[in-house]
């Protein structure tokens, strides 16, 4: 009888990249997220009309571990229709993509496999000469909810941004790659992601929100002497944020800085009291939650002190106010 004979088999140097779209609705607290695939290929074939499936297992990689070689100290003596394609990491980037053209639900890629590895069957039949340039192709497009907020850090700069964490809804991973981001249909900027299994959440910036202004203002310390502590001595460094909103309706403004960490038995950092106190985590991150009201102004006083017990050598030089 007649028999299909089917061969699967990988060639070198076709890869694919992926991209992706980000599109912010601050009136619903929605991302629009579009997923693509960029495709570059330099078999020595060009490939018509084929059917595409791509895959985010990477067999690059390997199948396991690398293998710890002991360490010794010795003396010295005196061709398929069908492109199966592996995704490449997302280091080599190919300039900007293009400008978003909408596509029909019928144009996305059909997702198989699970939330560790997907493969993307792509509808659409593709012509992909071996000229070594980027192809696109659309995968997937899903409704993110995000959890928006406010951001500032006086400290390393005078902006405040527009933050949100999503959550990955598209029932496939995100590979590393760079995300072309919109708030409000304007294009604001183009940033990297890391990698994001299918359920996993990931922070996003949406650009600068010139409607929020944070200053830090230097205070007088009780001692700015940039030296070493030798005596037993304390030490007061002192400023206040001064923050300002105009956003109808109001905002709340995450706001960021910091205070040392001692890694120095009889060092201690404290941080003093105040009418509205910070979070600090281990690192020494300190966040405060500030509710604006249109056109307020608020200021935000804030105070930290070192205090080295006696005996103790303690350079501040590594200090900044």
């Amino acid at each position: 009888g007649e028999s299909v004979l089917q061969l699967s088999y990988d060639v070198p140097d076709a890869t694919w990249t992926p991209v992706y779209e980000a599109r912010l609705d601050e009136s619903s607290g929605v991302v629009i997220w579009s997923s693509g695939a960029e495709i570059q290929q330099r078999t020595n074939e060009d490939w018509g009309e084929v059917e595409l499936v791509l895959s985010t297992q990477r067999s690059s990689l390997g199948l396991a571990p690398p293998t710890l070689v002991p360490m010794q100290v010795r003396g010295r003596p005196t061709a398929s229709r069908r492109a199966g394609l592996v995704s490449q990491d997302a280091a080599a980037r190919l300039g900007e993509a293009p400008p978003r053209e909408e596509a029909e639900d019928d144009d996305f890629a059909t997702i198989e496999g699970d939330a560790a590895e997907a493969r993307f069957r792509v509808p659409i039949r593709s012509s992909i000469p071996a000229d070594g340039r980027s192809h696109r192709v659309p995968l997937l497009e899903a409704a993110l909810p995000a959890d928006l907020a406010y951001e500032a850090i006086p400290r390393l700069s005078p902006h405040t941004y527009r933050r949100g964490t999503l959550e990955n809804l598209s029932g496939a991973p995100f590979l590393p790659g760079t995300v072309r981001v919109f708030r409000e249909g304007t294009y604001v900027g183009s940033t990297e992601i890391s990698s994001v299994p299918a359920g996993g959440s990931f922070r996003l910036s949406f650009g600068v929100e010139g409607r929020i202004v944070a200053h830090r203002i230097e205070r007088a310390d009780r001692d700015r002497t940039v030296g070493t502590f030798s005596k037993g001595e304390k030490r007061t460094i002192g400023h206040e944020f001064s923050v300002k909103s105009t956003i109808p309706g109001g905002a709340t403004l995450v706001l960021l800085d910091q205070v040392p960490v001692s890694e120095i038995e009889g060092v201690e950092i404290e941080i003093e009291d105040s009418p509205l106190a910070p979070t600090v985590d281990a690192e020494g991150i300190c966040r405060w939650e500030v509710i604006l009201e249109p056109g307020q102004e608020r200021r935000i006083p804030f105070e930290y002190s070192i205090e080295v017990d006696r005996g103790v050598e303690f350079s501040t030089g590594q200090i900044a106010p």
